[in-house]
């Protein structure tokens, strides 16, 4: 295990923490981060600073922040980010210690804040008693109390608000949305789709029915301008732009028939989609079949080789030697266990050639004949003889 010390300076405190084992796959690493309370964290985000900051920051600092008045909360409406606010009176402390238990279990996945203030509670039209709420999508969405304070019904509803309504993903992010087994309709655009109309239009009209939350107790909406991600999902089957609905437990996927390049998808085209979808009537893609299975892996090999030999051709290049080699050793070995057994060799004794009989001459073959009659003529009088004497007894 590589063990590097390392200080991130925040703009809060310096944070000491150990990275414990560093993984790599392709040009991406997942780290893990063992923190001086002693809890460990993987980080799956991008290698860029500022989220890196915002996990060691929600890592180490508290569970729960406290927002004191309504210019804080304004603040917090700005961020393009998923925030759960606890609102509950000073003397539900009930309330307060269910959320602070969830909010210590997905401490990573959003940020968790709380309040007391009357103001807030007003301005949100939030009534006497706890409320929870998740503010994301420029307004926000409350959880039905009513239901109470049981916390694991709360840490699900929690999971499933977790995203944006239309979420910039990596592929390891559209894992994480695959972990709840929802359905992910996942549009791949250019960086530039901002600046192309067409591609423009069909990031609206897919944003649009995400935002509607029609679908949502269904389907996660994810957005994604990595080539890479699409590819993986669907094996090269369809290349980008385009808009696939992904189910990641089958590994089936349901493609938008239309060419996103020179047409765009109108909202009515999605949920004409989902819709078909839902009630089983568009036919799949891919799915869990032998011939998956053997296309996945050999793509998964391809793709991280190329990822490897953009960062490092020296190492491809020595593996694929010994690959070479390896494969080659095989096939001399499995060559040779059919190679024709050699015929079994005499031994010594056997060598020569064997002994001729030699025939005896003809008269004496003549003379051992005659014998032989004259034999058999002595036995037959002899025969007749003792026949004759035993009937002269009898008499």
């Amino acid at each position: 295990m590589q063990e590097i010390s390392c200080i991130y300076a925040l703009s809060h405190s310096h944070i000491n923490c150990t990275i414990d084992s560093v993984v790599w796959y392709t040009s991406q690493i997942t780290v893990y981060f063992r923190f001086h309370q002693g809890r460990v964290f993987e980080y799956e985000g991008k290698r860029d600073t500022r989220p890196i900051i915002d996990f060691v920051q929600r890592a180490t600092g508290p569970a729960v922040i406290k927002v004191s008045n309504l210019s804080e909360l304004s603040q917090l409406m700005k961020l393009k980010a998923v925030i759960y606010l606890l609102l509950h009176d000073e003397n539900n402390s009930n309330a307060m210690s269910v959320y602070k238990n969830i909010a210590e279990r997905h401490v990573l996945n959003s940020w968790f804040y709380e309040s007391s203030n009357e103001d807030i509670r007003k301005h949100l039209q939030v009534p006497t008693g706890w409320g929870l709420l998740v503010l994301k999508d420029g307004g926000f969405y409350a959880y039905d109390n009513a239901k109470g304070l049981d916390e694991d019904q709360i840490s699900l509803w929690v999971l499933e608000e977790r995203f944006v309504a239309l979420s910039s993903v990596e592929l390891v992010v559209t894992d994480e949305h695959a972990r709840n087994e929802k359905l992910i309709v996942l549009l791949s655009l250019p960086a530039n789709y901002a600046n192309v109309p067409v591609l423009g239009k069909s990031h609206t009209a897919v944003y649009s029915t995400a935002k509607s939350r029609r679908y949502h107790p269904a389907f996660y909406f994810a957005f994604s301008s990595d080539d890479y991600v699409i590819q993986r999902v669907t094996m090269g089957a369809v290349s980008r732009p385009c808009l696939v609905v992904v189910n990641f437990t089958t590994h089936q996927f349901y493609p938008l028939s239309k060419d996103l390049a020179t047409v765009s998808a109108e909202e009515s085209d999605v949920t004409e989609l989902l819709d078909q979808i839902r009630e089983g009537k568009a036919t799949p893609m891919g799915g869990k079949t032998w011939y998956y299975t053997v296309y996945s892996f050999l793509w998964e090999v391809t793709a991280v080789m190329k990822g490897m030999w953009t960062t490092q051709p020296v190492l491809v290049a020595v593996m694929g030697s010994l690959i070479v080699l390896l494969v080659g050793v095989l096939i001399f070995v499995i060559c040779s266990s059919f190679e024709p057994e050699p015929e079994p060799r005499l031994s010594p004794v056997h060598d020569k050639p064997p002994k001729s009989v030699e025939m005896p001459p003809a008269e004496d073959i003549k003379e051992d004949q005659s014998d032989t009659e004259e034999t058999e003529a002595e036995q037959g009088k002899r025969t007749s003889t003792d026949t004759k004497t035993g009937k002269q007894k009898e008499d």
